[in-house]
C-alpha cells in the first residue's frame, strides 16, 4: 500500500513554526513574509495555505502557480518559493518540519519551516494494516527530512521524497511489476497519475475532484479508520459473490434441464427463476450492512 504524505496520512493544515532571513538583501522579515503571502495566495497545495494568515505585498505582480512553488516580479525583480534544497536534520523543534525557499532573483532572502501534523488516527491505522501483513509505503513532493521523520513515527517500510506526480507512478509500476498489484491512497491533483495505476485506489474524503475521479473508490467520512477495514471488507464481498455464483450455478443446471424436459410447468419455472433472482439479491445487499471493528 502507497501512501501520500500530505493530506492523506497529514493533516494537510499547515502553519509556519519559524522563519530566518538570509543575505543583506534590505528587507524585513515582515516584507519577506509578506512577498511569500502574495506569491502562495493563489497556489492549490495545502502548503499555500500556510500564508494565509499574513497579508500580501501589494507591489507583487505577475505571480505564476509553479510544479513546486511560485514566481512572480516585484518592482522589476524576480521572486520565487519553492522546496529548500539544502534539507537536513534540523534542531530538536523543527525536525519534520517542511523547508521552503524564498528566492530573490534566484538569491535565498528567507527560510521557512512548515509544520503538518500526522492524523490523529494514521498511528492506529499503520499498525492495523502493518498486523494484518500489509508494506506500507510513503510517497511525498516534501524533503527528505520530513518524509523520514513521518515514516519512521507511523512505522512505514519504506519513503521517497521529493516525488513529482510522475515519479510516484513509476515507483507504484515498478512496486506492482516486482510484487503485484498495489494499492495507492491519495488525496490531491498530484496524485491522480498514480491513483489511476494502481490496482486499487482510495481517496480520502476531503480529496480533490481530480483525485476521487482517478480512484476506484473514496471515503465518505474524514478519517483514515475505514482503510483498516478494507481487506476485510473485500473478502466479504468475494465471498458474497462466489456464494451467489454457485447457487445460480447448481439453480440452473438443475431447473434448466428439467424445464426443458417438461417436467415443471412454465408457472412454477417463471416462479423459480424469480425466486433465485430474489435470492441472489437479498444475498448480495447483506453487504450493506457489513460491519467492521476497524470502521
Amino acid at each position: 500500500m502507497l501512501f501520500d504524505k500530505t493530506g492523506t496520512l497529514t493533516s494537510g493544515h499547515f502553519r509556519v513554526i519559524r522563519h530566518q532571513p538570509l543575505g543583506d538583501g534590505g528587507h524585513s522579515e515582515a516584507v519577506l513574509l509578506s512577498i511569500a503571502a502574495a506569491l502562495e495566495r493563489h497556489h492549490p497545495h495545502p502548503l499555500a495555505r500556510a500564508f494565509d494568515a499574513y497579508p500580501d505585498d501589494p507591489a507583487l505582480a505577475d505571480a505564476e502557480v509553479l510544479h513546486q512553488g511560485a514566481r512572480g516580479r516585484r518592482l522589476g525583480v524576480l521572486w520565487r518559493i519553492g522546496p529548500d534544497p539544502f534539507d537536513d536534520a534540523g534542531n530538536a523543534a523543527t525536525r519534520g518540519a517542511t523547508r521552503l525557499l524564498l528566492y530573490e532573483n534566484e538569491q535565498p532572502r528567507l527560510r521557512l519551516w512548515l509544520s503538518d501534523e500526522p492524523r490523529p488516527e494514521a498511528a492506529a491505522v499503520t499498525r492495523a494494516l502493518g498486523a494484518q501483513g500489509w508494506r506500507l509505503r510513503l510517497a511525498s513532493g516534501d524533503g527528505e527530512g520530513a518524509v523520514a521523520t513521518l515514516a519512521d513515527t507511523l512505522g512505514l517500510d519504506d519513503w521517497r521524497a521529493r516525488q513529482t506526480p510522475e515519479q510516484k507512478k513509476a515507483w507504484l509500476e515498478r512496486l506492482a511489476a516486482e510484487e503485484g498489484p498495489q494499492m495507492m491512497v491519495g488525496d490531491g491533483i498530484n496524485d491522480a497519475p498514480a491513483l489511476l495505476a494502481a490496482s486499487v485506489s482510495v481517496a480520502t474524503a476531503d480529496a480533490s475532484a481530480l483525485a476521487r475521479k482517478a480512484a476506484g473508490l473514496y471515503l465518505l467520512k474524514p478519517g483514515l479508520a475505514p482503510l483498516a477495514a478494507l481487506p476485510a471488507l473485500a473478502r466479504r464481498v468475494r465471498r458474497g459473490i462466489r456464494q451467489n455464483l454457485t447457487w445460480a450455478l447448481a439453480y440452473n443446471l438443475t431447473a434448466v434441464p428439467l424445464a426443458g424436459a417438461g417436467l415443471v410447468p412454465p408457472w412454477a419455472a417463471a416462479l423459480g427463476m424469480s425466486a433465485s433472482s430474489l435470492l441472489v439479491t437479498v444475498n448480495a445487499s447483506r453487504i450493506a450492512r457489513w460491519q467492521s471493528s476497524s470502521s
